[in-house]
């Protein structure tokens, strides 16, 4: 037999206290070793292995001496300081950790997952939302709309003469700035291609507090009407076609057969709006009554005078728009004004989403803290021993849960470190395929304060699931569990309790991230269900703006110079005459492409509406044959011909069967009625034909009304080609362009997409949202089901004794069987009903996010019960099935 006594006296030499406390401690050592020494040999165990269990129960000695040397002489002892022996407790921690590897790995890839989860996130929110939009004084600048919401007009384009107005009426704005989106083909300095950008006034960037890199900015005579056409380049463009060289100021460029003389280049990353900036170029509008013939076409961005609120703002505006309502009620009746944070529209209307999934993968936190804290209370049960002696030996209460919260926060921050490097990984990934058009998504990263910000959640971390196993350990019954078995706090009633607690908490909040990823996958699948009204299938598109050397739209078609309709039409016959292409056209506005114009209209020979009364219509300008290449079906009519392509002959229009519905409900033949549409010279025209609606804009809300104008009749010099080919469409994407060239060399083309690539960007920030939640309700399931599982197999592994009675006593293992079962199924139908609670109230949150389905879906619900129902249930029936095929002989051996 071992002599303990020897065995800790060499051990502890290094122990410095009184020596009748000495010969106390090691009597109370000794005595320790000898019991678990003879524990092992009643269970079986040879000599040997008795002693190596026995020797396990005490913690490595070195600590364990300076335990002992800090716990003595504490009543003497001024407060210790806060920070004093932690690098020994962190030490302490690692060696502790590398004693359980299992243990510590599934504790670390938990928390990496959760930490990790929220890292990535937080990047996208901290990129979109809270980085600053790098302007001057940020908090000051606004953008400035008109609404109408009698006809769902909201945060509309500007018209020019309220701009005018507003300018010279408000007393809340310093400066303001008319900013018009343009296209236009750039040549002059290496290949033709298709730049973006703005036409703004000289105030626009002194307003955003934005001083060129090089050269200057507008002066008043550049931005009158006639004025010398100058640009601004933006840094990458003159990087790129320059070589950043300052020669470039005096230049000329070609913008759209034009000569502009290049007078400056902007800071690297000017960022308006997020988007794509190649040129600036000044405003030159004419003298002119813009309320006669004009429509709304305008953003505007203000800058507040210093002390204006932004509620003050909005009242002034708002009174002026009542102002130009009673002044021009033909022109601004109904029409109201709206102002926005210029950081709201960076962000793309983005917020909710991303507080939505910040949320979501908040709770799969904190599933993985419930789940990392019940295996360190069922870890606690091996440790009850050292804990116990730790405080029998004078460590106090405080001191033991400080060690735990020590190697909870060391296990935290591990996880951390980890989950970091998952996050970049997700960052990259979310930047590559998420969607594109959201302002500065692509621009999220590791940095400071996204470091800092996982460095905060992985100590909170550390303090949430390490708190109430430390709290536990701390409030050991020392008698209890020094004694030969003993049940310790693990497996007393308030353990038991505690370890379902987590499990109902684990249950609950996946049910709530279930249901809520359910509820997006049903809007997906909706929306992927919307018919577009036409075939989408095999066209590829590209943007073209085709102006410069054009004759007048009513010359006479032996002229040198082409009209418009006619280089188009050319262009047409060229594409269909390629090698898989079954046919071609052309249309102003692309569907889904989030750009459309729309205006009023009134029917020949039907009373004049009132002011501001006027039915609304989207409008868009065709080429014969557009119909028949998207197939969309004619309902009655015909449809454009070549003959009609001419302004020469009288106006026809073609009409969609929304605008039907809304005007002729009467029953009323539509053909031949005479309609008067606001665009252009206004020429009345007759409906010639009718055909199925469309989605234009997006997926969501109901079809507009639409009138169909040939390309001669309303010459508009930009807008897309639309090809249907027999095979791949993508792969005709050098052909397209080679065919345009053919007709004029150039003539670039921009943005070839497939159509079906254009609809998947539609919907590319719904699918983006629902791929996230749902990775997150997937992990949240699987680490709530293990949750489950621990429980049970624990139970199952703790009460290995009770069940060889049972079955040797003659228990049905079946009904062993579904009584270790109904243990995990009570503890999750707790968790189902505060999940069924706390969803039914926080998917509420989803409604803007969600298409043809209510937050309160009953189905989903329901759906999303069965689902976590039937893992629990296997989790259960795992343990449950080992459990009845345990020998009784060997369970009662054992114990």
């Amino acid at each position: 037999m071992p002599d303990w006594k020897d065995y800790v006296r060499k051990n502890l030499r290094s122990l410095h206290v009184r020596p009748e406390r000495e010969i106390e401690i090691t009597e109370e050592l000794s005595g320790q070793l000898e019991q678990a020494y003879q524990d092992a040999l009643a269970a079986g165990s040879d000599a040997n292995e008795a002693e190596r269990v026995a020797k396990a129960q005490l913690p490595d000695f070195g600590v364990l001496a300076r335990e002992i040397e800090v716990a003595q002489p504490a009543q003497h002892r001024p407060p210790a300081r806060m920070w004093q022996g932690m690098p020994a407790d962190v030490r302490h921690s690692l060696r502790v950790m590398r004693k359980s590897p299992v243990f510590t790995a599934v504790a670390i890839a938990t928390l990496a997952i959760g930490i990790g989860g929220c890292t990535a996130i937080f990047s996208l929110i901290e990129a979109v939302i809270l980085r600053p939009i790098g302007y001057r004084d940020p908090g000051q600048l606004v953008m400035v709309w008109e609404n109408q919401y009698r006809r769902g007009f909201h945060k509309n384009s500007v018209a020019m003469a309220d701009y005018l107005d507003w300018k010279a009426r408000n007393h809340v704005f310093s400066e303001m700035s008319p900013v018009l989106d343009q296209i236009w083909n750039f040549s002059g300095k290496g290949d033709p291609t298709v730049l973006t950008g703005l036409s703004a006034n000289e105030r626009f960037l002194p307003l955003l507090g934005v001083h060129p890199l090089l050269g200057r900015n507008f002066d008043d005579e550049e931005t009158r009407a006639g004025g010398p056409k100058v640009a601004i380049l933006s840094h990458e463009l003159w990087v790129a076609r320059y070589s950043a060289s300052a020669d470039a100021i005096g230049q000329k460029i070609m913008l759209d057969g034009q000569a502009c003389t290049i007078i400056g280049v902007l800071p690297a990353g000017f960022p308006w709006l997020g988007k794509p900036l190649d040129v600036l170029t000044p405003t030159q509008f004419a003298n002119r009554d813009w309320r006669v013939k004009a429509g709304r076409f305008l953003k505007v961005v203000a800058r507040l005078k210093a002390g204006v609120p932004m509620a003050q703002a909005q009242r002034d505006m708002s009174a002026i728009a009542l102002q130009l309502e009673s002044e021009y009620p033909s022109f601004n009746k109904d029409w109201g004004v709206e102002i926005e944070p210029l950081s709201e529209h960076f962000a793309g209307g983005e917020e909710t989403a991303l507080w939505v999934l910040m949320a979501a993968v908040g709770l799969v936190l904190l599933i993985a803290c419930s789940n990392v804290a019940n295996l360190m209370l069922a870890r606690t049960v091996v440790r009850e021993r050292e804990m116990a002696l730790r405080a029998a030996l004078g460590a106090t209460t405080q001191r033991i849960i400080r060690l735990l919260l020590v190697e909870s926060t060391v296990l935290a921050l591990i996880g951390g470190v980890l989950g970091c490097a998952g996050a970049y990984a997700t960052i990259r990934l979310i930047g590559a395929y998420g969607p594109q058009d959201v302002a500065r998504l692509g621009s999220a990263g590791l940095n400071l304060l996204v470091a800092l910000f996982a460095l905060v959640a992985s100590f909170l971390t550390g303090a949430l699931f390490g708190l109430a196993p430390a709290v536990a350990a701390g409030h050991l019954n020392l008698s209890a569990c020094l004694k030969d078995g003993a049940r310790g706090v693990m497996n007393s009633v308030r353990g038991e309790r505690l370890r379902g607690i987590f499990v109902i908490a684990q249950v609950g909040l996946a049910f709530v991230l279930l249901t809520g990823a359910s509820l997006l996958i049903g809007s997906l699948y909706r929306l992927n269900k919307v018919p577009v009204g036409f075939d989408p299938n095999n066209v590829l598109t590209g943007a073209v703006s085709i102006s410069g050397g054009l004759a007048p739209n009513d010359s006479a078609s032996n002229s040198k110079q082409p009209t418009l309709a006619i280089l188009c039409q050319q262009m047409i016959e060229r594409l269909r005459a390629l090698p898989g292409v079954e046919d071609a056209s052309f249309i102003t506005f692309l569907p889904f492409t989030g750009l459309g114009a729309a205006t009023g209209f009134t029917v020949v020979g039907r009373p004049p509406n009132g002011p501001g009364q006027d039915p609304v219509t989207d409008v868009r300008v065709v080429a014969p044959g557009y119909f028949n290449t998207m197939r969309i079906p004619l309902v009655r009519g015909r449809l454009f011909t070549d003959g009609d392509n001419t302004a020469k002959v009288p106006r026809g229009f073609i009409v969609n069967e929304a605008l039907v519905r809304q005007i002729f409900d009467n029953g009323t033949d539509p053909l031949g009625q005479s309609l008067v549409v606001q665009m252009g010279d206004s020429t009345p025209g007759q409906i010639i034909g009718v055909v199925g609606d469309t989605k234009h804009m997006s997926l969501e809300g109901a079809v507009r009304p639409m009138v169909y104008y040939v390309q001669a009749q309303l010459p508009i010099p930009f807008g897309s080609f639309v090809v249907r080919t027999n095979g791949k469409p993508e792969l005709m994407a050098s052909a397209m362009e080679a065919a345009i060239h053919e007709v004029r060399k150039d003539q670039p083309i921009s943005d070839v997409r497939t159509m079906d690539e254009l609809i998947g960007q539609s919907i590319a920030r719904a699918r983006f949202q629902t791929s996230l939640l749902s990775a997150f309700a997937l992990i949240a399931v699987v680490l709530a089901v293990i949750g489950v599982y621990g429980v049970i197999a624990y139970t199952v592994e703790q009460r290995t004794h009770e069940i060889g009675v049972r079955l040797a006593l003659g228990a049905e293992p079946q009904q062993l069987k579904r009584w270790i079962t109904g243990q995990g199924m009570r503890l999750a139908a707790a968790g189902l009903v505060a999940g069924v609670i706390a969803a039914a109230a926080s998917t509420r949150v989803l409604h803007t996010l969600l298409f043809g389905i209510t937050p309160g879906d009953p189905v989903t619900f329901f759906a999303a019960m069965l689902v976590l129902a039937a893992a629990c249930l296997l989790a259960s029936y795992i343990p449950a099935r080992r459990a009845i095929a345990v020998d009784p002989a060997t369970a009662l051996r054992g114990e």
